[in-house]
């Protein structure tokens, strides 16, 4: 069994192309005992996603995806109302130290709220995968350390994504490097942004419009393919065929 923990709904606008609804059904047709909804820089999904999670026997985990005062990402995750208090608290200073149209976390908030948040060390915008990704293992390292210092021992999982993009074979292993010379446990994602692969389009679409850029033009931001969809357990299986480890520790948390 496998549990999805970085899953963007409506609420991450124009950015997420599938309803609450019909990822918490598909969850719950795949009988998932979990489903965590980690929106961009806010927790507006809260009061629908939790009544229609407990309505489907799901247990919600309110999360989000914030991006810090450098601009690399990190995937929060409320263990209970102490965290749930400390991630407002968090979005909530991040837009008091970025603009109206910015949230930008500060490193010192983080250190201030911690308490009651799980960190996954996030997607390939993070601190940590833009590290590996330049080829500087010293500097991913000192990442995840930072976040070992600030949220303990037994909070932080260093998040793996199999998008099947040019980077991800170079990515996981760099993770997985990670994982064995600092023993932090693993944790697989898809960093789901739509429901069905075929759906990919859509997002596309409300990519381009929030980025402001033509169909038939190029931008940085734009998915590169359809990958990041809700995928069932089976397929996630298959992606992580290799760290099954990654997949068991989503039931964990």
């Amino acid at each position: 069994m496998f549990v999805h923990l970085h899953v963007h709904s409506p609420y991450s606008f124009l950015d997420g192309a599938s309803s609450l609804s019909a990822l918490l059904h598909q969850a719950a047709e795949w009988e998932m005992p979990a489903l965590a909804i980690t929106d961009h820089s806010n927790v507006s999904a809260a009061v629908e996603f939790h009544k229609l999670a407990q309505e489907l026997g799901i247990k919600p985990i309110q999360g989000a995806e914030i991006t810090t005062e450098d601009g690399t990402h990190l995937t929060l995750l409320a263990e209970n109302s102490q965290g749930y208090a400390a991630l407002c608290r968090l979005i909530t200073a991040g837009f008091a130290h970025g603009s109206r149209h910015e949230c930008l976390v500060p490193w010192e908030a983080l250190q201030e709220n911690a308490r009651g948040l799980i960190v996954l060390s996030g997607c390939h915008r993070s601190g940590t995968a833009q590290a590996i990704l330049r080829r500087d293992h010293t500097r991913a390292k000192a990442e995840v350390l930072r976040l070992l210092e600030i949220f303990g021992p037994g909070q932080v999982y260093l998040e793996m994504i199999q998008s099947y993009l040019p980077f991800s074979k170079r990515l996981l292993e760099g993770i997985f490097k990670l994982h064995e010379e600092l023993r932090v446990p693993l944790a697989a994602t898809n960093n789901v942004h739509y429901l069905r692969k075929e759906d990919f389009p859509i997002h596309d679409l409300l990519v381009c419009v929030r980025t402001q850029t033509r169909v038939q033009e190029i931008h940085p931001e734009r998915p590169f393919n359809g990958e990041n969809y809700f995928a069932s357990p089976e397929e996630m299986k298959r992606r992580f065929a290799a760290f099954p480890e990654a997949l068991a520790s989503t039931l964990e948390i």
